[in-house]
This record gives structure tokens, sequence and C-alpha cells, in this order.
């Protein structure tokens, strides 16, 4: 409240909390109602280097903001239980936040998709629907309600084109390259972030860049490479519990507990 706040700026110390920001946006990070609580803390945790970056930029103080990555893992019977939908054909999933038959960039996305690569096996998942483009027919279904359905998309894809990655750390891509598939997203997104600092995928600022995008991932060893490196990013940065814990507890000045040491019989 603001009578601790005056408290503590009196004694002339950071706040003793830790503010995590979630968020990567110019217009929720840098709203000027959260000047005050961004210079009082004493610790700013970030998920992404996006987010981070942009506290920076907006409110400074760069050594107080220490990016923490987030605890993440894949689901590993997605890996053994192929989605019945799509089945165990290698497709492209697209992810798009619009409806099937909506007057949408998204729906206009996937359009283009079909008509430049007729040949190609696709999963498109709308907010109402989820279809199949396969032989020349698209085939429509019931849209995706349980993550486990997603997961099991995006691990039996060999390339997830994600149009709408979310305002924060774009989780469906993180967890596309937990299952080594490789990512395209927009430019402007914050999926970006995977696939350029990742070097898990591609990003597009325009419909022919996002057909280029498409044709370059066509090649087994181009997509076998992101998804590696993808891979790698994400575990490091998202796929570890114990790591988490480690930083949060290093950027709040704690002394992380001891692991238990394993017994031996």
């Amino acid at each position: 409240n603001v009578g601790a706040l005056k408290a503590v700026e009196r004694t002339g110390l950071g706040a003793p909390i830790s503010l995590i920001a979630l968020g990567s946006e110019p217009h929720t990070i840098g709203c000027p109602h959260f000047g005050q609580v961004f210079s009082r803390a004493r610790t700013i945790l970030a998920v992404t280097e996006t987010e981070r970056l942009s506290i920076v930029e907006h409110h400074g103080r760069p050594e107080a903001v220490i990016r923490i990555g987030a605890p993440m893992a894949a689901n590993p019977s997605a890996l053994t239980e192929p989605n019945g939908w799509a089945g165990n054909t290698k497709y492209i999933l697209v992810l798009t936040d619009s409806a099937s038959e909506e007057d949408h960039p998204h729906a206009e996305l996937c359009r283009l998709i079909r008509l430049r690569f007729p040949d190609m096996t696709m999963g498109f998942s709308h907010t109402d629907a989820f279809c199949v483009w396969n032989d020349g027919r698209l085939h429509q279904g019931w849209a995706i309600e349980k993550s486990s359905d997603l997961a099991r998309l995006l691990a039996w894809a060999h390339l997830t084109i994600d149009l709408a990655p979310g305002p924060l750390f774009a989780r469906r891509c993180v967890d596309s390259l937990l299952y080594s598939t490789p990512i395209v997203v927009p430019e402007d997104s914050a999926g970006r972030e995977h696939a350029e600092r990742g070097r898990g995928g591609l990003w597009f600022g325009s419909p022919i860049e996002l057909t280029w995008c498409i044709e370059a991932m066509a090649d087994q060893s181009t997509r076998d490479t992101f998804g590696a490196q993808g891979r790698r990013y994400v575990e490091a940065e998202y796929g570890s519990t114990d790591r988490f814990i480690d930083r949060v507890a290093t950027a709040c000045g704690l002394a992380a507990e001891p692991r238990a040491e394993p017994v031996v019989a």
C-alpha cells in the first residue's frame, strides 16, 4: 500500500518485493501508473528477453531487471499418442485466433496457404473448428478444447505456424519447440524471440514472406536443424523447474535450498 511504500522510501531502501511483469507490449509495460511500482521494487523478474528489454526501455534500472524464464515441460504421452484428427502423417499445423469462416486476416492467410501448397497436409486450428486439408479437400471437425489435444498436434507436426502467439511469452511456440517442432511466427509477435534468439524457426512480415518461410521449411534437414536448436533453447530457458527456482532465488538475493543427495542402497 501507499503508506508502506512511503515508509520504505524514508529508509532509503528499495521495496522488499520482486515484481513479475508478464508482458512485453509497450502499452502494458509502459503504463505510467506502473512507474512507481517498477522504481520501488528491489528486483523485477522478466520471463523473456523481450519483456526484460521492454521494461528497461520504459523504466530503466537494467541491473534490477533479470530474466528468469519459466518452468514448463512437454507432455510425454503426446509423443506416443498422435491426435486422431490428423493422425501420424507429417503435417503443417496452423494456429489462429479466428473463426473458420470469419472475414479475418488469419482466415485469409489460411486460404492463401491452402492455395499455395495444395499437396501438403495441413491442420488449421480455429476458434470454432479444427480443419484438416488433405488431398485437395478440407475436412472440418471440432475445435480444440483440451491442452492435451493441442500437445499431440504440436508433437506430431513437422512445422507449427502460429499466427497469434499471444501478448505474453508465446507459450504455444515454447511447447512446439519442446517437441522439436520448429515454428514460423509474425515478426511483430512475442513468438519471434523464440524463433530468432532460440534459432527455432523463422518469422514473416507479409503473406509472401510467410510462403517463403514454408518453402524453406519444406526441406527436412532444415526443419531438423531448427527443431534441434529450438529444443535446446527452450529446455535451457523454460524446461527445468530446478533451474527456474535457482534463478528466482538468485535474483531475489535468497540462497536456494540445497538439493537432496540421492540415497544409495
